[in-house]
């Protein structure tokens, strides 16, 4: 319109490029306003491109919100919230660059020893993602914090800030029946729908854990069909079907290597050894 206009000087840099100072805007407030060429003192050009004046951040219009500032949390894993950055009109940013700061303490931690961490994702739309954790269980506090007047020295909370957090454990030790294996290396344990299947360093076949009710308990498992010879150090892994793979490994008699090919199969709750030779099969080397 001409009304609110600010002319400033440019300079030409190449055929598609030209550049200026950005003009102090301050008289107008913040709004988005269309940049025009005018050359040697010609008419503005037809054609525009479009700028956008921020008012600045401020602290007190900022806001944070997301699961990871709910009542509870459990340590160990990054629990993650948002930052919506707002300037001093209260209008939502847009574009991102804002240097959120968080501080993330235990509160009956006074000498600093479990102190939690955190990373700022910035997609440059105005929203922040953080996600933070924290090494063990208590109460912590979550400080959000921005750097409203320029300087460190002088960080802002943001709105609600600070945040407080109940952190639990989240491992829990289920409690289990029947008489567990024996302790052993080089196994494979593996779930066919809510059984675990434990197998490998042992000559007592495959322990199955049964988690299909809240009384978990340990059991032998019977199948028919020949059993491979016992092994440790194999690879396993389920396949489709209720089937479960076991390749290779150091046999426990002998301690020759195997390459073989095993299956176990679950039909309708009846477990069945398998050894599979597809057509053409040439045997790898031993592993």
């Amino acid at each position: 319109s001409g009304k609110i206009e600010v002319i400033v000087e440019g300079e030409y840099v190449d055929d598609t490029t030209i550049k200026c100072k950005t003009p102090n805007y301050e008289a107008f407030g913040a709004m988005e306003v269309d940049v025009r060429v005018s050359i040697s003192g010609e008419g503005w050009t037809v054609n525009k491109v479009k700028f956008r004046y921020f008012a600045n951040t401020s602290a007190k219009n900022c806001l944070a919100f997301g699961p990871g500032l709910q009542e509870k949390g459990v340590f160990g894993i990054e629990m993650p919230f948002l930052i919506v950055s707002k300037d001093t009109c209260n209008a939502k940013r847009t574009s991102g660059g804002d240097d959120f700061v968080c501080k993330i303490t235990h509160c009956k931690d006074p000498k600093g020893l479990y102190p939690g961490s955190y990373r700022i994702v910035d997609p440059d739309n105005g929203t922040y993602e953080v996600y933070y954790s924290v090494p063990t269980t208590g109460r912590y506090q979550i400080d959000v914090m921005y750097d409203d007047l320029g300087g460190k020295d002088e960080l802002l909370s943001i709105r609600g800030s600070p945040f407080f957090i109940d952190i639990e454990d989240p491992w829990m030790v289920h409690r289990v029946s029947g008489v567990a294996p024996t302790k052993r290396k080089g196994a494979g344990l593996n779930t066919i729908g809510k059984e675990l299947l434990l197998y490998g360093n042992s000559t007592n076949g495959v322990t199955k854990l049964n988690a299909t009710t809240d009384s978990w308990s340990w059991e032998s498992l019977e199948a028919q069909g020949e059993e491979p010879p016992a092994r440790v150090s194999h690879t396993s892994c389920p396949v489709p079907g209720n089937q479960l793979a076991f390749f290779g490994g150091v046999a426990l008699s002998g301690g020759a290597d195997l390459n073989d090919l095993i299956l176990l199969s679950n039909a309708d709750g009846q477990w069945t050894w398998s050894t599979q030779t597809p057509k053409d099969y040439v045997p790898g080397p031993v592993r």
